[in-house]
């Protein structure tokens, strides 16, 4: 039998150096001899300052992939294979903003042209003071266009798919997420949006009639720049913040569903893919650059060609026209309702500029860009050990910038038999006493890690505890341990900390970690395991008709808060949330309250609906409507274990009591970290008070919750089955 061999000639051109074929390398004018009907991994290589731009064939080859740097080579014949390189980086400002690649060679003060690859549009772009390039003409990117729709993807956008098909379908809501010029159709104040915002050529107020200063200005109208600047500018679109934020920064968004976002910053914009807006504020870009410009306005005005085109209210008033110039930011201000803008007047035919004037983000303003390119990176999972370990994570990819500088790691919980995982360490754990503790940077599962963009690939080694010898559901009163001594839990191998206190009751020292979305944690409850019946835990894990109320959640909620149920409608575990927890999960450490040492985990914040296995919801499995009544007798504690009374009568209070009342006592024997609440869509108290259920009631619509801000017992209205907040639960030994 004889194996047909051809002669395949090897070609590169333009800063290709090479071909590899199957880890061999090729020169340019050299052959390989291929079987017919073999395949082949090719690769390229080039020269100092190129990169892959394409492969071509002649003859009897083919390629699975053509536009792939790696790709798969079929031999059918002789034939020629060419790989064409292209520079790494562009010594002018040309091409199109989203493949823009500039060579650090380029000097300040140089400017060109580059094009939206979305839809066609040129823009100036500028290298100025601060060594940055700057997007010198106002977005004119026209959402409501659909061919414009079409091409956004996470390709061609600074946003991801989701917040993009959020943008383009409504997510729910109306058309509050497009953008506009001129004026809105209406303003519709319940929702914080506009209902039907558009390009317009004819308004109201003062530019009737087409009348004013822009009664019939467009995109492309041409406007006098601000004083000290010759020419004149495109004025582009107005945008409110839902629409400068791709959609992820509105009264409604892909994240929140409903109510006001929140958070420091927004992420994601409509800029071009690698680019951003800047950000605001004393500490942000805008300032940076009017810094650079030795703090002079004609200088800082005059780099950014900043055009007078005014605002416009949520009214539908058009404001300033030929007199000022509004410029988004990314960043929060003071009040959620704001958003700061880089604010350029022309009053006194001398611009002045007010880098931390807050705008309504209902208003219009202008959007420019900031070149950021996005660093990819990799994150590799290591189970880090020789046992058969389960529901390790994927390799992740993803990419970041100088903004989103974070990963959202996996929302895997990985499993391995004797052991409890503890979380993820980015390099290899130490182990003392079969514990696996991290030299350096840990992060939980569906938590945030930071990319490191200079070294943007990482391995994730998993860290593991041995179980102990006692489950938490076999401990009784009479083998309660005087000191403190750690169990674990049956339902998920979590680990606790357990101790019989000045009471003479056995208490849960930690706060409950049951990750009730998980659904193998969902598989293994049952009143053999779990404080509630079976009737009871299957409404919880099934539905029972109503939404996912019943889900445990910590930081905020993702899903809508409906008022008529009392429940959230996809309330779940959140890693991206705001405030001080903004990369909190169950297993983040915080500190201890007053006069107690050391810290511990953040746990679980479960609604009460959540809390009681889902026995005291708005509708559940005993009433199926309706509010029910009566204290809290079922609940997600261990079997064996429940929540504790509250109230003035209740088991916390006489803790206290036993404890003589000595609050740093009482708070040091409990071990109650500063984990704070959540409200309805926001983390509060986090780092300054703890908030523990108890199974008490007060009236239909409330429960008694432990506050450890002032170590007393507090009936805040706070939480209960009708309010979406959410606190911590600890755990007592039935007697």
């Amino acid at each position: 039998w004889k194996i047909d061999m051809f002669t395949i000639n090897i070609a590169t051109t333009n800063g290709a150096s090479s071909i590899s074929i199957d880890s061999t390398n090729y020169n340019n004018g050299t052959t390989a001899s291929l079987a017919y009907g073999s395949t082949h991994t090719i690769t390229g290589n080039y020269t100092s300052g190129y990169e892959f731009d394409s492969w071509s064939t002649s003859g009897n080859i083919s390629l699975t992939s053509s536009p792939s740097a790696t790709t798969t080579m079929t031999v059918t014949g002789a034939g020629t294979l060419t790989l064409t390189g292209k520079p790494s980086c562009s010594s002018t400002i040309t091409g199109t903003m989203q493949d823009f690649k500039p060579c650090s060679s380029i000097t300040n003060g140089t400017t060109g042209t580059l094009t939206d690859s979305r839809d066609g549009t040129s823009y100036a772009v500028g290298k100025l003071a601060d060594g940055k390039f700057w997007l010198l003409d106002n977005l004119a990117l026209d959402l409501t266009n659909s061919t414009v729709q079409a091409n956004l993807t996470e390709a061609t956008t600074n946003a991801s798919n989701t917040t993009l098909n959020y943008l383009k379908n409504g997510g729910g809501t109306t058309s509050d997420q497009y953008a506009i010029i001129g004026v809105t159709n209406t303003w519709d104040n319940s929702q914080y949006r506009y209902s039907g915002p558009k390009i317009a050529t004819s308004g109201t107020g003062d530019n009737a009639s087409g009348t004013g200063d822009n009664g019939d200005w467009t995109k492309d109208t041409m406007v006098p720049l601000a004083a000290g600047q010759s020419g004149s500018g495109k004025v582009g679109v107005y945008y409110n913040f839902c629409a400068a934020s791709a959609g992820s920064y509105c009264y409604g968004n892909a994240t929140t569903s409903s109510g006001r976002p929140s958070g420091n910053a927004a992420t994601e914009d409509i800029c071009p893919a690698g680019w951003r807006m800047p950000t605001g504020g004393d500490s942000g870009e805008y300032q940076a650059l009017y810094t650079a410009y030795s703090s002079d306005n004609a200088a800082f005005v005059n780099a950014l060609k900043t055009p007078l085109l005014g605002t416009f209210s949520n009214n539908g008033s058009l404001w300033d026209q030929g007199l000022k110039s509004y410029f988004w930011s990314s960043t929060r201000g003071d009040s959620g309702a704001y958003m700061l803008s880089l604010y350029v007047n022309n009053y006194v035919n001398t611009p002045n500029v007010d880098l931390t004037t807050s705008n309504y983000r209902s208003y219009g303003g202008s959007i420019r860009c900031i070149f950021d390119p996005a660093v990819d990176y990799t994150i590799s999972y290591n189970k880090n050990t020789t046992d058969m370990a389960s529901n390790i994570p994927s390799t992740q990819t993803g990419n970041t910038n100088s903004v989103r500088i974070y990963a959202v790691l996996a929302n895997n919980t990985p499993s391995r038999s004797g052991y409890s995982f503890l979380g993820w360490c980015n390099t290899q754990p130490t182990t003392s006493n079969n514990i696996d503790s991290c030299p350096g940077t840990t992060a939980g599962s569906g938590g945030k890690y930071v990319v490191d963009t200079n070294s943007p690939n990482v391995t994730l080694y998993a860290m593991w505890e041995i179980l102990p010898s006692l489950a938490i559901q076999n401990v009784t009163s009479s083998t309660c341990p005087t000191t403190p001594t750690k169990v674990y839990d049956t339902r998920d191998n979590e680990i606790y900390t357990i101790q019989k206190l000045a009471d003479g009751k056995c208490w849960l020292l930690d706060n409950l970690r049951l990750d009730l979305a998980n659904s193998v944690v969902k598989a293994n409850l049952s009143e053999v395991n779990t404080n509630a019946s079976n009737t009871t835990l299957n409404y919880l894990k099934n539905g029972g008709g109503t939404a996912s109320d019943r889900y445990a959640m910590i930081g905020v909620a993702s899903g809508a808060w409906d008022n008529d149920q009392y429940r959230f409608s996809a309330p779940r575990i959140v890693v991206n949330g705001t405030g001080n927890n903004g990369d909190w999960t169950k297993d983040t450490i915080v500190p201890f309250a007053m006069g107690q040492s050391g810290s511990g985990k953040i746990g679980i914040y479960y609604n009460y609906c959540a809390a009681s296995a889902g026995s005291y919801c708005y509708g559940n499995a005993t009433t199926g409507s309706g509010r029910p009544s009566g204290n809290a007798t079922e609940d997600i504690c261990p079997a064996g274990w429940r929540m504790p009374t509250g109230g003035s009568s209740g088991e916390y209070r006489a803790l206290l009591t036993a404890y003589s009342d000595d609050k740093a006592a009482f708070v040091n024997a409990l071990r109650t970290p500063l984990s704070g609440s959540v409200g309805v869509s926001n983390a509060d108290y986090q780092n300054v008070a703890g908030r523990f259920w108890s199974s008490t009631t007060s009236g239909s619509d409330h429960a008694f919750y432990l506050d450890v801000q002032s170590a007393a017992l507090s009936s805040n209205n706070f939480g209960g089955p009708n309010n979406a907040g959410a606190v911590s639960v600890r755990c007592v030994l039935k007697q």
